[in-house]
């Protein structure tokens, strides 16, 4: 019988043995478990939030960046397109384009034309001169001096200064205006 008390005892002794094996083990991975969610609770997921809205706000620059530089590209070049195909409305034209298209329209008009040059001034970067023109002119009605601003409108090189001076003579008036007029210059 000795044997079995010693089995039994034995037997009790390992039991107890494996229940406190299995309690150590069990306090063992919960104090483990509650130091690993304390340290990642403290340590790691300030980090992790601070990732994420870092990353969130270079996503969030980077995509607004791609879409600047997206219309940026896309108005440069609708401008590029735009330009290419006014480049002769843009340039100032020669001496005589301009020369031409002003004697006409004061030749539509008006009658008894003088014209004198009062300034002139040469933009050597540009090619480009700007003259300045005293001009005396008759005409048969005012309607005809409104019309001819309504035509000196369409000339972008051209601008009229104030004052006009006009006086009526007999049956006709005499008009004095300042004409300015800018054009190119045939580079060499």
């Amino acid at each position: 019988m000795d044997q079995s008390d010693s089995l039994v005892y034995e037997s009790k002794y390992r039991k107890d043995i494996l229940f406190q094996r299995l309690l150590k083990n069990f306090i063992l991975t919960l104090v483990f478990t509650l130091v690993a969610l304390i340290a990642i609770r403290i340590w790691l997921w300030p980090r992790m939030e601070n990732y994420r809205t870092q990353h969130t706000e270079s996503k969030q620059k980077q995509t607004i960046a791609n879409y600047k530089q997206k219309s940026f590209l896309s108005t440069l070049q609708a401008y590029r397109d735009l330009k290419q195909k006014n480049i002769a409305i843009l340039q100032d034209p020669s001496y005589q384009v301009v020369s031409s298209a002003l004697n006409k329209l004061l030749n539509q008009y008006f009658s008894h034309i003088t014209i004198q040059e009062q300034a002139r001034r040469v933009d050597p970067i540009k090619h480009v001169i700007y003259d300045s023109l005293g001009v005396g002119v008759h005409a048969q009605s005012l309607k005809d001096f409104y019309a001819f601003l309504d035509h000196l409108v369409n000339l972008s090189y051209t601008k009229i200064e104030l004052p006009v001076s006009i006086t009526k003579q007999g049956s006709y008036f005499k008009m004095d205006f300042m004409i300015h007029i800018e054009y190119q210059v045939d580079r060499p």
